[in-house]
């Protein structure tokens, strides 16, 4: 059926019934929740509000009607269509359980509640017609899922583990035979109810209604029949006594006399199964509590994720056919050994549901061959939860994954744990090869080919050493913890075995060849073999994934011949996943080709940059014998060999620093170049950059919004609107066919003579299209509807209204948040003429003009230019013909002379040079006849004025002249250029066709001149024709004045208005309508379905505690909620200042000046008389005239910053979207009121889109006692108000007689369900999930999820944009990523890709751009990884005005030591006089300068004199261990965080000796600077190591002798030198740092060795801070860098603002005097506590 374009069902409220129905009876069966006691009304009449059961029908009621129905445009029946859309449903829905079956090896549905077996049985049930008793099976399966989801609560995050659940409930035979189909003609059936109407209505109102007037007397009821209470479960038959029990005694009273029975029998059922709970108290609630302990209670405590059981483990668990089936069989479940059946006892949910109530007889082994049903359970036995967990942890749940940090992880970051091994793997390979080839090729040559084969032993080698670490990372993690499905003796034993072997083979068989055992070379053979073995499995499993173990895969296919279910390539542990969905051909290739590109230019550089300069030194240094010292020390120079060539393996591995790969510079210029070729050729990207370029190509916009985004089922609704027009059956002609040409289907006499004369509607709320086919419909009926349907004959009419629509929907957009002014925004709009039967049309006349940007500065480049472009073809056409037009409706021409008029073809170029004069003139005479005519509008107030206009309209005459003359020019032009008239009416000849148009021309001025403009019948004309009348303002309002006073404006200004003037000034305008113009000419946009067609989807976004709505004035907030103006400190707003006298407004005012002006225009009624110029942010606080516009000051503001506003007005605008393109696509038809068509549009609206804000806090921030969160609150309620159909979820807490209870509540909604594809989970352990979107994907992907939306709009995230909240971001992303390389997700996927879809994931995470980004990158990376600990950082996004006194805190242990170290290290590389030292140490410095100065030139004001003074006082004071306020720590404090993951203060390491040991082994290249430093010492007259040792001890006796060392005469000293001084100094450092480091992780129980490390880094830091100041303090006397800091972080004219408040108020003097006198009071404090503590002691 359709209504208004739309398809809807014609028994909406039946299938609605319908689904209630089956969900009630499944829900009560079952024992969901049916109704909640609302606890807000305890404290008057309770009030029952509908549950879980109600919430499911509603959400299936959404799913199937309102959206599968909707798109489902099978032909047939109502009935054929729900079926349909029942049968899609529940094929997308439980793909996942098909597949879970499959995989643990269970049957969907056990034989007996098979459909098909019902079909076969005797019963009544079966008796149904098959297609009633099938969609309604299907529904009940739909329904039972749902439920469970509903009620799941956090077992939504374990999908495969309900779907166990679900498999339990769905096969328990006696539950299934009680709400199983009964037959069609039953009154009880969903079929049956769905056909009448009269019991479908208000279904559930009806049960609503029951439930709250009858509750006295249904609990009374409950009681006298002994009903258990809610949350538990009666036997079938119990149930059957009591509901036949409580129908006697309910019809025997005299509530329900006259009333049906179907009252009776709903509130018997609500006797007999209350309100129940018993699935969520039994089942959910024993789950829950298990993962509230391993989940948050153990993640409170910080016991690591490997030594508890998370989300994954659980779902996973019962992913295990081995852990599923012992379940099963303690549930009582059997199998039969020979034939592999299964036999189910007859309630298996009710042995599910006494788990934790009494004991299961359980089966002695994992087949359940001899399991036995357990015994009925006593029939009072309370539940106990406690006991039902510990069930379901100790024989169900256990480990199933590992995320270890151990020794291993070392290894693990390389092998990943097979993650990254074979990336890793290939980089060791290559180096390998490498060096065979630069020393090995000349034996290679003479036939010697080990060092050759040298490279595939490596390759055995690393697979196995790969083995072993997954083994080990894989044991049990401490005592106590299950790790299920055996990893080591399931899976790594074989891979080790396999691998060990083949290292064996190898080596056996060089040891074979070395020794001559055989007669030939064995060992190379073996190695061809094994070399063409891994060659082959690489190229047949490349797309397979990636599976080495050759036991295992033999084990897997045994088993798989023996119908195992675990015959998956390692499933004998591993859990479900059902990855990947392959990627084609052509992505492979296309991937295999740019990764080709990419390996081939680093292997260029590699070879070239890096191996080759080798050659030769490592060559020298080996046969140099440097280390020999005697005969005992052999080849030690091997040593010296390795060194030397370790830095180019690092490089081509993993640069050891930065952590920056190299093969990233490829990676970036590859994937660049790919990049641009791909944009320009098949994106068209550039190809619309700037606003000039969207004027040029702007005619070509509405076609391809028409092809690319209008569905052809809209283009078809609109066809049939306009046939239907027509009073007879006719359709209108199309000219302009080709693809527009669609078939019209009619409306036939009667509907149009439904339509009254006149609509009384408002039609500013309809679109142009649908305005213009109504008053069309008026006209038809009124004129003759040839000549009114002359607009459509043209498709393309149609197509430009569409587009006008969305273009001036845009517009309207801009100028809404004032990104454009009244002025731009009438530029840029389409002006749409009101069509009536008074008004003449034209032929070839559009409804529309064109917005006057199109025409800016385009006539005069008509006029210079020697040929035409098509935009000035298009613009010299329709300004001719509306001037045509405003002439013939002013009567001075008439319909003939017009058509004269616009069929005159002139030159295509000026003939002469009067000629051109001419024409130029012409423009300027139209421009003049233009104004005389606007001047005609203006108001007369009196005798005089109106004696003025009178003169104005004679002096028309004058205009019209010399605009005569000038057209007779241009026809004689003609007819000089074209002598020769046309021979016959047929003559086609173009020039002798021109001759005859301008002979026309000529008749018709002959005319005008004599019939019109005669001055005295001009005169006539004006005064008694009144023909000019219709432009007065004070005739009456029509049409047609409507209409000629559109033109005269438009025209005028299309004539006046320049290129540069027409466009918008405001950068983010220009940028927003170039980017709709560009995207329209992506080629890979395809036609979109229609609006019914399109696929529904919902967004939400998660909201804390962040800003919603800026607030004006702190102050006035706090007042207005009655509170102190001190509890608003901490508070922003936008007019508080900062230390500088800055406040947020200042800066958004200077950096948006223009949408500040804008905001201004906009609401210049309201501003009472004010000058704009003068308005301030006070006026519009509490007692200012602007106060009552405060909103609209705080909504502007609001959405130029990153605040929940903003993103909010975003979301938002997709329904706006939707409501555009339901009103074009589907027209309002003749015939339907508007209610019903606007209540059709918003229907639509809803069903295909929805905004979800959750905000956790809103309901305690409406009651807090801080302003902050009561305006919190306050801004979630101005956008409920601004957006109507936004929807805010939140928890609320409820303090009554039962004490706190917390319920959800969602304003403007339902409660939201899941969506149709349940799978794509995310997990919700906020302490290694950090990146909880990323997970959702691998998520998703690992169960062959796939995006079911082709998203072509790109929307930018909010960005912090601060430097420390960047560096924040930054470090939560990284800690996120050290997690991820640990995940079981990350593990899973890589195991899985191709080698080269596994490089795109690899570099897909690369560790950052720019030098200080990376290091934080690296930083936090790397952090991670060793101690763990990442967590959710709230940065902030607000606007980085504001000084960081303490930047030393943020960044001193993972940055500015970071530097300090490498600028010493350059120093160092600077002593020892290397060549070329520029070319090599460039990088160094630049790298520790920028992480060193970044900080502080990112921080503003760092370099003002007085604000450096500032800061080093309150650093002095940090330092001494005063407490700062602005970070409230002191040094200590501050140093015992830093280094408390290292000596592992909250005990959460899992292997803290492997800890130590990274820590240890991580110092060593700080050891090996030291010997590095005294092996450099040259031109010493004693053994460089006897100098080293007697300096160092000066050095820490006596510093006042070294200092003497320094000055003492070269000839007088031991030789030693400044530069061999220095050195000693560096390695006497260096030997301090790495003490330091061993004492940290080898003895951080020992105070003793805590005190020397506190003090060695307490030292560090005062040398450091001074160090930084030295140079701050510096550059601050030098007020250059103030200036350019102030103009580079902000824009120049806030960098004036910020000066002139400096100097006009002084607050730098103030606040430092201020400060100080604190620091001083706090300082004596500290002083006083440290004297009262002495005496105490004393």
């Amino acid at each position: 059926m359709r209504a208004g374009g739309f398809v809807v069902s014609s028994n909406e409220a039946g299938w609605q019934a319908a689904i209630h129905t089956v969900v009630h009876r499944v829900g009560r069966h079952f024992g969901f929740q049916a109704f909640n006691l609302d606890p807000r009304s305890e404290a008057r009449e309770p009030t029952f509000i509908p549950a879980t059961i109600f919430l499911v029908t509603d959400h299936l009621y959404h799913l199937l009607v309102k959206n599968y129905m909707r798109r489902d445009k099978a032909s047939g029946t109502d009935e054929y269509r729900w079926t349909r859309s029942v049968y899609r449903l529940h094929a997308t829905i439980f793909q996942g359980y098909r597949d879970w079956c499959r995989h643990v090896d269970l049957p969907e549905r056990i034989k007996e509640l098979a459909l098909e077996e019902l079909r076969k049985g005797g019963e009544a049930v079966v008796r149904a017609s098959a297609a009633g008793l099938e969609w309604e099976y299907l529904l009940e399966e739909l329904s039972l899922y749902f439920l469970m989801y509903s009620e799941g609560a956090n077992l939504r995050h374990t999908p495969e583990a309900l779907w166990f659940l679900f498999w339990c409930l769905r096969n328990s035979h006696e539950k299934q035979m009680q709400i199983t189909v009964p037959p069609p003609s039953d009154a009880r059936s969903a079929s049956y109810i769905a056909r009448t109407p009269e019991l479908a209505k208000d279904l559930m109102k009806l049960r609503i209604h029951l439930r709250n007037k009858y509750q006295r007397q249904i609990s009374a009821w409950r009681q006298e029949q002994g009903a258990k209470p809610d949350g538990e479960m009666r036997s079938i038959k119990e149930l059957a006594d009591i509901h036949t029990a409580a129908k006697a005694g309910i019809t025997a009273s005299a509530l329900f006399e006259g009333r049906g029975s179907r009252e009776v029998n709903m509130v018997a059922e609500m006797v007999a199964y209350g309100d129940s709970g018993a699935y969520l108290d039994k089942l959910v609630t024993p789950i829950f509590a298990f993962l509230a302990v391993e989940v948050d209670r153990k993640g409170t405590s910080g016991v690591e994720i490997a030594a508890r059981v998370t989300y994954d483990d659980v779902n996973e668990s019962l992913c295990m056919p081995g852990v599923v089936h012992k379940t099963l069989a303690r549930l009582g479940v059997q199998w039969d050994k020979k034939t592999r059946g299964i036999r189910v006892p007859k309630d298996l949910y009710t042995n599910l549901m006494a788990v934790g109530s009494v004991e299961i007889v359980t089966s002695g082994s994992g087949d359940g061959g001899d399991a036995k049903p357990p015994a009925p359970a006593p029939a009072r036995l309370s539940f106990d939860a406690a006991s039902a967990r510990d069930w379901w942890g100790g024989f169900v749940f256990g480990k199933t994954y590992v995320e270890r940090r151990s020794l291993f992880t070392m290894y693990r970051r390389v092998a990943g744990r097979r993650t990254f091994f074979r990336i890793w793997a290939f980089l060791i390979l290559e180096f390998h090869f490498m060096c065979v080839m630069l020393w090995g090729w000349p034996a290679t040559k003479r036939g010697s080919y080990y060092a050759l084969c040298s490279v595939p032993c490596n390759h055995a080698f690393l697979s196995l050493a790969e083995q072993v670490a997954g083994a080990w990372t894989q044991r049990a993690p401490a005592k106590g913890i299950r790790v299920l499905g055996r990893p080591f003796w399931g899976r790594y034993s074989h891979g080790i075995i396999d691998w060990l072997a083949l290292n064996v083979v190898l080596y056996l068989a060089l040891t074979a060849q070395l020794t001559g055992f055989f007669s030939f070379d064995i060992f190379y053979y073996v190695v061809m073999g094994y070399s063409g073995l891994v060659v082959v499995h690489a190229v047949v499993t490349t797309r397979d994934g990636y599976c080495v173990s050759l036991s295992n895969q033999l084990g897997a296919r045994l088993r798989r011949w023996r119908r195992d279910p675990r015959a998956c390539c390692g499933a004998a542990w591993t859990p479900l996943i059902w990855l990947l969905e392959r990627t084609g051909w052509s992505n492979f290739f296309s991937n295999l080709v740019f990764w080709v590109l990419v390996l081939g230019a680093k292997f260029a550089f590699d070879w070239y940059a890096l191996m080759k300069p080798l050659k030769d030194p490592v060559i020298a240094l080996w046969n140099f014998d440097w280390l020999r010292n005697g005969d005992n020390w052999g080849d030690a120079d091997a040593i010296l060999v390795v060194a030397r060539c370790l830095p180019s393996f690092l490089v081509m591995m993993n640069d050891a620093q930065a952590r920056q790969r190299l093969v990233m510079v490829f990676y970036y210029i590859i994937m660049a170049l790919f990049g641009s070729i791909k944009g320009i050729v098949q994106l068209n990207l550039g190809s619309v950059s700037t606003f000039q370029e969207v004027v040029v190509s702007f005619h070509k916009a509405p076609k391809r919004w028409w092809d690319a985004c209008t569905s052809k089922k809209g283009k078809e609704n609109l066809f049939n609107a306009i046939d239907g027009l027509t009073s007879g059956g006719t359709t209108v002609a199309r000219r302009g066919g080709g693809d527009y040409s669609v078939p019209g289907v009619h409306v036939n006499q009667d509907a149009l003579a439904a339509l009254t004369a006149k609509r009384a509607m408002d039609r500013t709320r309809l679109s142009a299209t649908e305005r213009l086919l109504q008053n069309t419909q008026d006209m038809v009926k009124q004129s003759e509807a040839k000549k009114v349907l002359t607009y459509f004959e043209d498709n393309r009419v149609a197509m430009w209204l569409v587009f006008s629509d969305v273009w001036n929907a845009i517009v309207e957009e801009l100028r809404a948040v004032d990104l454009v002014c009244d002025g731009e925004r009438d530029n840029l709009l389409f002006v749409h003429l009101d069509i009536d039967p008074t008004i003449e049309i034209l032929e070839g006349m559009r409804p529309f003009m064109m917005p006057v940007f199109f025409y800016g500065g385009q006539i005069s480049k008509a006029l210079e230019s020697a040929s035409l472009n098509a935009a000035q073809q298009v613009a010299l056409t329709e300004i001719r013909s509306l001037l045509t037009w405003l002439l013939m409706q002013l009567g001075v021409v008439n319909r003939e002379q017009a058509d004269v008029l616009l069929r005159f073809q002139p030159l295509p170029r000026p003939s002469t040079l009067d000629h051109r004069a001419a024409r130029s003139a012409g423009v300027d005479e139209v421009v003049k006849l233009l104004k005389a005519l606007q001047s005609l509008q203006a108001r007369v107030p009196d005798d005089a004025a109106r004696r003025n206009r009178w003169m104005a309209a004679v002096g028309v005459r004058g205009n019209l002249e010399k605009l005569v003359r000038i057209l007779r020019q241009e026809a004689k032009a003609v007819l000089d250029e074209h002598r020769k008239p046309p021979v016959s009416a047929a003559d086609t000849n173009p020039g002798r066709r021109m001759h005859k148009q301008a002979a026309e021309l000529l008749e018709v001025l002959n005319e005008v001149e004599v019939d019109r403009l005669d001055r005295w019948r001009w005169q006539a004309y004006v005064g008694e024709e009144a023909a000019l009348d219709v432009l007065y303002q004070e005739t009456p309002d029509t049409p047609s004045k409507r209409c000629l006073a559109k033109v005269v404006k438009q025209v005028a200004k299309m004539l006046q208005t320049s290129a540069k003037g027409a466009q918008p000034r405001g950068e983010e305008a220009q940028r927003v309508l170039s980017v709709f113009a560009a995207s329209l000419k992506n080629p890979t946009l395809e036609t979109p379905p229609s609006i019914e067609d399109m696929l529904s989807w919902n967004t939400l976004t998660p909201h804390y505690e962040e800003d919603v709505i800026y607030a004006l004035n702190s102050v006035s907030v706090a007042k207005h909620f009655g509170m102190d103006a001190v509890a608003a400190r901490g508070m922003s707003d936008l007019m508080r200042e900062n230390e500088d006298g800055v406040s947020v407004m200042q800066w958004l005012r200077s950096a948006y000046p223009s949408d500040w002006d804008n905001l201004l225009e906009r609401l210049k009624p309201k501003l009472g008389g004010l000058d704009p110029r003068h308005v301030t942010d006070a006026d519009f606080d509490v007692g200012g005239p602007l106060h009552h516009v405060q909103m609209e000051l705080l909504l502007w503001a609001s959405y130029r910053g990153q605040l929940l506003a903003r993103t909010v007005r975003g979301m938002m605008a997709y329904e706006k979207a939707i409501r555009l393109l339901a009103h074009l696509e589907c027209p309002q038809p003749p015939g339907m009121s508007d209610v019903k068509y606007l209540s059709l549009v918003d229907d639509v609206c809803r069903s295909k889109f929805t905004y979800v804000v959750a905000s956790q806090v809103y309901a305690a921030n409406r009651y807090s006692s801080s302003p902050k969160g009561r305006w919190l609150a306050r801004g979630v309620d101005i956008l409920l108000h601004q957006y109507p159909s936004l929807r805010v979820a939140f928890i609320d807490t409820f303090h009554g007689q039962a004490g706190s209870q917390q319920y959800t509540v969602l304003i403007r909604g339902q409660v939201g369900t899941p969506a149709s594809d349940p799978e794509g989970t995310q997990e919700l352990y906020s302490a290694f999930h950090i990146s909880e979107d990323v997970f959702a994907g691998y998520n998703a992907v690992q169960r062959s999820g796939s995006v079911k939306f082709k998203e072509y709009i790109s929307v930018g995230k909010g960005r912090d944009m601060g430097f420390d909240s960047i560096n924040l971001f930054e470090s939560k992303v990284s800690g996120g990523n050290g997690e991820q390389v640990m995940s079981r997700d990350v593990h899973r996927l890589c195991t899985q890709f191709d080698f080269f879809r596994l490089l795109s994931f690899y570099h897909s995470g690369s560790l950052g751009f720019f030098i200080f980004r990376s290091r934080t990158t690296a930083f936090y990376f790397a952090n991670d990884v060793q101690y763990g600990g990442a967590k959710y950082i709230p940065t902030g996004r607000g606007y980085a005005i504001k000084h960081n006194t303490f930047v030393y805190t943020s960044y001193a242990r993972s940055h500015l030591y970071y530097a300090a170290e490498l600028l010493l290290l350059a120093i160092l590389l600077l002593l020892i006089e290397t060549t070329s030292y520029a070319g090599v140490a460039w990088s160094t410095w630049m790298v520790s300068i920028s992480i060193l100065w970044s900080p502080f030139w990112f921080n503003p004001q760092t370099f003002q004199l007085e604000r450096c003074k500032d800061d080093f006082e309150a650093w002095l004071l940090w330092m001494t261990d005063v407490t700062d306020t602005s970070t409230n720590t002191t040094w200590f404090s501050w140093n015992k965080s830093q280094l408390e993951k290292a000596r592992n203060e909250g005990r959460t390491q899992t292997n803290p000796l492997a800890t130590a040991l990274r820590g240890v082994v991580s110092g060593l290249p700080t050891a090996l600077l030291v010997v590095a430093s005294i092996t450099r010492l040259d031109n010493t007259t004693y053994n460089k190591w006897i100098v080293f040792a007697t300096l160092s001890g000066g050095f820490w006796g006596c510093m006042v002798v070294v200092c003497v060392i320094i000055f003492i005469p070269d000839a007088l000293s031991v030789g030693v030198g400044i530069k061999n001084l220095i050195l000693i100094l560096l390695a006497n450092f260096s030997g301090a740092a790495f003490l330091v480091q061993v004492l940290v992780y080898a003895f951080r129980g020992s105070l003793s060795a805590r005190r020397v490390v506190d003090s060695a880094y307490r030292m560090l830091d005062w040398f450091m801070g001074y160090f930084l100041f030295a140079f701050l303090f510096l550059l601050s006397f030098l007020f250059i860098f103030d200036k350019i800091q102030g103009a580079l972080l902000f824009n120049m004219k806030f960098a004036k603002a910020l000066e002139r408040s400096r100097l006009l108020e002084a607050n730098y003097l103030t606040s430092y005097v201020d400060r100080a006198s604190e620091r001083s009071k706090k300082t004596l404090k500290e002083e006083v506590m440290k004297e009262l503590g002495a005496d105490k002691k004393s």
